[in-house]
């Protein structure tokens, strides 16, 4: 796997990252987190140090499955994450979620 630079540091990322939507499992079928584990253990093997996440994939269950997996792993690897939206007050869980859906630019 080929890596570079991030930006202007000495940290070294793969030039393929891999996003980890798919790794909550309601919007891509069911994905079980044995599955998921064994998706970012495979990633790894093959040269990727790159993850990319949010906080509203599956309500976090994606990140918590990198968690995991982060505890399970000596390799480095790079974590960026996103904060999809600033919830307005009032809102449930649930219709923050779906507000986030909704593209916002700062």
């Amino acid at each position: 796997m080929k890596k570079r630079l991030l930006g202007n540091t000495d940290v070294e990322i793969s030039e393929v990252g891999l996003g980890t939507w798919q790794l909550e499992g309601a919007d891509w079928g069911d994905i079980d987190e044995k599955q998921a584990l064994a998706i970012l253990h495979k990633a790894v093997e093959n040269g990727v140090n790159f993850f990319d996440t949010a906080d509203v994939y599956g309500l976090g269950i994606s990140e918590r499955s990198i968690g995991k997996f982060l505890k399970e792993t000596q390799e480095t690897v790079h974590i960026a994450t996103k904060l999809v939206s600033c919830p307005r007050n009032n809102l449930t869980l649930d219709e923050r979620i779906l507000d986030a859906r909704e593209p916002r630019y700062a």
